[in-house]
């Protein structure tokens, strides 16, 4: 019998995926509804991670500079090397003129 932590990390990257497939067309508002949906059932940990980057790279496509730095610290917390974060948050901070 599968344990409710493995059920919530199909659930999640099963949203995943359709946000992944809704950011390649375009549909960027509902991917970030997947990538949101994928962190409530699955909201700690590497996975929750991956949810996290892609949607700050999301939020990045659509310019909202300041929803990147708020998901990029976030995922920062718990990975500070990741790279897509830290890449995105140099982007959202040059986009923002707060290069410290």
């Amino acid at each position: 019998m599968e344990t409710l932590s493995s059920l919530a990390v199909v659930a999640g990257d099963e949203n995943k995926e359709t946000g992944n497939a809704a950011f390649r067309e375009g549909k960027f508002k509902i991917a970030i509804d997947c990538y949101r949906n994928a962190l409530k059932v699955c909201p700690v940990g590497h996975t929750a991670v991956t949810y996290l980057g892609n949607l700050a790279a999301t939020h990045a496509k659509l310019g909202e500079w300041c929803e990147v730095l708020t998901v990029c610290a976030r995922a920062l917390t718990v990975s500070p090397e990741m790279t897509k974060a830290l890449l995105l948050r140099g982007r959202a901070l040059m986009n923002t003129w707060r290069v410290p």
